[in-house]
């Protein structure tokens, strides 16, 4: 069965029939690899449509690429151009387990009057289109790219244990006496998070920057008000894990950097991330759409 899109022009999308006899699709030319710091991927895209193919040739459409990764909720745009293909690198411990690559042709500057001739006439007849900069054009199913875990390093956010306490009497309480840092949540606090990441995985990097953020930021203050012959920290997995964790990012001490400044490095930019994530959860709810075609 042809499928319509949501948007309100139209999109070249699989098995749509918004076009009479075009395609748009991606493949994965090389196999996924680690080198160094980096998990290393090509991505071509194969586009069977003149009058797309002339927008990009015209620099008036981008070939965009998402690279997503749900266990983390890493998340980086890539333009590709003038070729029909992209290295991507995306760091190793900001990924866990699978990337999820998404593609979209998108308007890379208003088009007042979009009509082409793959257009299916039954459903547009010949209606022009105000396309807008950034509106989606067409869209590609994902490509899924699993990732062995045994060459990745585990995230930051991999020494957190985040637990529900029904004897706590406040909303949240951290723990560094095990291996992991425990953050007791109450029980209020700890449906909340637990609805939310479970329904809105796209709000993963929000939550982690609302429970996890601040104890990371007291994990540092401990790490820095002793040293590690007088902590009694110092054998802790967290505690190494950190240590670690900041030589790779090029934290020589905390001295020469803020705490929180340190914090959000360790986290991949959380502050960052975490505010982009939310505006798009705002912009999918209210919009209804996903700007790099995500939808399965």
């Amino acid at each position: 069965m042809k499928l319509r899109n949501n948007f309100p022009h139209p999109v070249l999308i699989d098995n749509g029939s918004d076009y009479v006899n075009c395609s748009f699709e991606l493949s994965e030319t090389e196999n996924a690899k680690i080198e160094g710091d980096y998990l290393s991927f090509d991505i071509n895209y194969l586009l069977n449509s003149d009058g797309l193919n002339g927008l990009l040739t015209t620099d008036k459409a981008k070939v965009l690429i998402k690279a997503y990764s749900p266990k983390t909720a890493y998340r980086d745009t890539f333009l590709i151009n003038d070729t029909t293909g992209i290295n991507v690198k995306i760091p190793k411990n900001s990924i866990a387990e699978k990337v999820e690559i998404y593609g979209s042709i998108i308007a890379n500057q208003p088009i007042k009057q979009f009509c082409l001739p793959e257009h299916n006439k039954n459903l547009f007849g010949t209606t022009y289109f105000e396309i807008r900069k950034a509106d989606v054009l067409a869209t590609a199913k994902k490509i899924v790219i699993e990732v062995d875990a045994s060459e990745l390093e585990g995230p930051v956010v991999s020494i957190f244990n985040i637990r529900k306490n029904l004897e706590i009497d406040t909303s949240i309480k951290p723990d560094f006496d095990d291996e992991k840092i425990d953050i007791h949540l109450d029980e209020k606090t700890f449906n909340v998070y637990n609805n939310l990441k479970n329904n809105l995985p796209a709000l993963k990097r929000y939550l982690a920057a609302v429970i996890v953020f601040p104890v990371l930021i007291e994990a540092l203050s401990l790490i820095k008000s002793s040293s590690e012959d007088e902590s009694g920290y110092a054998d802790k997995r967290w505690y190494r894990m950190i240590n670690k964790k900041m030589a790779d990012k090029n934290i020589d001490d905390l001295e020469s950097i803020s705490i929180t400044e340190a914090a959000n490095k360790l986290l991949g930019d959380i502050a960052q991330e975490a505010l982009i994530s939310l505006s798009e959860q705002i912009y999918r709810d209210f919009d209804g759409g996903f700007e790099s075609g995500g939808a399965d």
